[in-house]
């Protein structure tokens, strides 16, 4: 997903009302509704035209996997120095948005 002039709080609030939502949509199966979460990595960038986009992948990949480490079901930003929400860094440049 590409949310263009969306600034970094508003991506990462986009980013968790769609994991919230697909979690509050069980799956029906034949055994019965299935909850599903989501794990969401969201690249921040206002030079996003200006990267390449092997660079905007595995960055995007890397909060993908911040997340999956946090415990599975959330979303984690990354976009450099970039420090808002808690402002607790997990690497260089990789926020958390609890």
């Amino acid at each position: 997903m590409v949310l263009n002039n969306c600034d970094a709080p508003n991506a990462f609030l986009r980013a968790e009302a769609i994991r919230v939502a697909m979690a509050s949509l069980p799956v029906h199966t034949a055994e019965g509704p299935l909850s599903v979460t989501m794990s969401l990595g969201v690249l921040y960038t206002p030079e996003f035209g200006c990267i390449p986009v092997e660079d905007i992948l595995r960055e995007v990949d890397v909060a993908l996997y911040a997340a999956k480490g946090a415990g599975r079901n959330c979303s984690k930003i990354t976009g450099g120095e970039l420090l808002f929400m808690t402002g607790r860094t997990i690497r260089p440049g990789l926020e958390d948005g609890k």
